[in-house]
């Protein structure tokens, strides 16, 4: 079911409680409950411990808001799993990527009109 990301487009980036969800269109939808990054040309663009930061700043950061400016219209070309992380790899060359820090705990969710795929320590 992974491969029913394949072609969407993440339409929104936001932040929950304990959670963070990406949405790629009607009846799909990314959740993330662990530790995730945004890189572009092999560098760390925004990661989910840069939320409301201010780093020197005029005012923090807001990952929601830069996720999703950075994802934008962006096609997903490929995805991979690996021992519970997830890596989706847009159109850009752009990557969101899921570090799985627990060996018990599910660190990901796609929720998709087929159905839940759930991120494992596989």
């Amino acid at each position: 079911m992974l491969t029913d990301l394949i072609g969407r487009c993440c339409n929104s980036v936001e932040k929950h409680e304990f959670s963070w969800s990406f949405g790629f269109g009607e009846n799909c939808g990314l959740s993330l409950e662990c530790p995730w990054r945004i890189v572009a040309d092999r560098k760390i663009v925004v990661a989910i411990g840069d939320d409301g930061q201010q780093y020197g700043l005029p005012e923090p950061i807001d990952v929601s808001q830069i996720g999703a400016k950075l994802l934008a219209g962006k096609v997903v070309e490929a995805n991979a799993t690996r021992a519970g992380d997830l890596t989706i790899i847009f159109d850009n060359g752009i990557r969101l990527e899921s570090f799985n820090d627990s060996s018990g705990y599910e660190a990901w969710v796609l929720s998709t009109s087929e159905g839940i795929v759930v991120g494992r320590n596989e």
